[in-house]
């Protein structure tokens, strides 16, 4: 028996394993912390926009 073939088979075994092993390094999403669509596109006031309409709060 050649030294080569038995590696072959090695190899063929670890192959076929891997073509049936599943993908694990796909992240799965937490579904408590998954958002809409429209929570992510929400547009965010910048700080000047909070402290303006802090100020016409205080000022009714």
């Amino acid at each position: 028996m050649e030294p080569n073939s038995s590696n072959e088979d090695l190899s063929y075994g670890s192959d076929n394993d891997r073509d049936q092993r599943i993908n694990d390094n796909i992240p799965v999403p937490n579904l408590e912390t998954v958002r809409s669509l429209e929570e992510h596109l929400r547009v965010l006031p910048s700080e000047m926009e909070i402290i303006k309409q802090e100020f016409e709060k205080r000022s009714l």
